[in-house]
């Protein structure tokens, strides 16, 4: 332990004094807290404040991904824009005319994006860019699908559409030029056996002779003089659960399985089978039920307009 002189001004005379070094470190202490403070506070702010190569080019690339994301988001906003377009004109035209339901907003806008899981930091503002982007992505992706679906049914069905309308049993299967008289269909007293009978067709009387025509594209499923009180009988599978008769016919001139046009001509009128006289006993059944064929005769085809159609079958018969 060291030892010194010091002066005291209260006794006015020098006294020994005992050095201790404990007392000399409390009595620096607090400059060391401060200056050690002040050494780590500006220690931070100069590794916060100096960017290196590396982190400046990762900033730089970061900016550049969000400039992207912003320029995305703008794209995808007016290709949402145009698609909306399409997707009214679809439900409001297309679909309502064939009679399809519309697809639901559920459905369209369903997203299967989930939150941005990144390393990249980011504010919270870019996040939110991000993530909208990604989600109106996803939601874009699956109304496209939906759309190029919609698109490809109202195709499917606008052709079968057509198939159906040219195989519906839709015209008089003989001219109503030749036509006589009309024997309704329905519960009726039957000309031969005089008992109240259901007739399941109409009678078309004409001449024996006059041309019998398919009412309708279909396949002939059968041909020939085997049902009881038919006569000559032909018939004719449409589809779509749509069948056609043509009985009592003088001649028969399809075969089974052939395949026929509206128009075109299949058989004569005759009085083969139960019979009073020479006229067509003409059916339509759906689904093996016979219904009015009246129904199902468009009334207001000119007699000019149904001999244009006899000769377009008859020419694309002959073609094929």
């Amino acid at each position: 332990m060291n030892k010194k002189v010091v002066f005291n001004y209260e006794t006015l005379s020098f006294e020994h004094v005992k050095f201790s070094f404990a007392k000399f470190l409390i009595s620096i202490l607090p400059h060391l807290v401060i200056t050690a403070i002040a050494g780590l506070s500006l220690g931070y702010l100069l590794y916060s404040n100096v960017v290196t190569p590396q982190e400046s080019k990762l900033q730089k690339n970061k900016q550049e991904i969000i400039n992207n994301f912003q320029i995305l988001n703008s794209r995808i906003e007016y290709q949402q824009e145009r698609l909306k377009t399409l997707e009214e004109r679809d439900d409001n035209t297309y679909r309502s005319v064939l009679l399809l339901p519309e697809i639901s907003s559920t459905d369209r806008y369903l997203s299967n994006i989930s939150n941005l899981e990144s390393n990249i930091p980011l504010t919270l503002k870019e996040k939110e860019l991000v993530d909208k982007v990604l989600k109106s992505n996803s939601i874009i992706r699956n109304r496209i699908k939906l759309e190029a679906g919609s698109y490809e049914e109202i195709l499917t069905y606008a052709e079968n559409r057509d198939k159906m309308l040219k195989s519906m049993p839709s015209i008089w299967p003989i001219s109503k030029k030749y036509l006589k008289r009309i024997g309704p269909f329905g519960m009726r007293m039957h000309p031969i056996y005089h008992v109240m009978k259901m007739h399941t067709g109409i009678d078309l009387s004409s001449n024996t002779g006059t041309p019998v025509y398919a009412v309708g594209d279909g396949i002939v499923s059968r041909a020939d003089n085997t049902a009881r009180g038919y006569g000559n009988c032909v018939r004719i599978n449409h589809g779509y659960s749509y069948m056609t008769y043509y009985a009592h016919l003088s001649k028969i001139l399809v075969v089974p399985g052939q395949k026929v046009r509206r128009g075109q001509l299949i058989g004569l009128v005759g009085s083969t089978g139960v019979s009073t006289g020479p006229h067509l006993h003409y059916e339509v059944r759906i689904n093996g039920k016979p219904v009015n064929p009246i129904n199902y005769l468009f009334n207001d085809m000119t007699q000019e307009q149904y001999e244009q159609l006899i000769k377009t079958a008859q020419k694309q018969t002959a073609e094929n």
